[in-house]
């Protein structure tokens, strides 16, 4: 299997790893989702654009 390392995070090695999505509809929400990120502990963030509105 291949592993992929992501600033210092490597997947596919180890522990699993914790990813958290944001699915703010807009940047003000995407904002508000990260601010609240500062609390949490997890190794990856991904960014669910498909959730943004035009």
């Amino acid at each position: 299997m291949n592993h992929i390392k992501v600033k210092g995070v490597t997947l596919g090695e180890g522990l699993p790893k914790i990813c958290i999505s944001l699915v703010g509809r807009t940047i003000p929400d995407l904002i508000t989702e990260a601010s609240n990120l500062k609390t949490l502990d997890f190794d990856v963030v991904e960014w669910r654009v498909d959730f943004l509105r035009k």
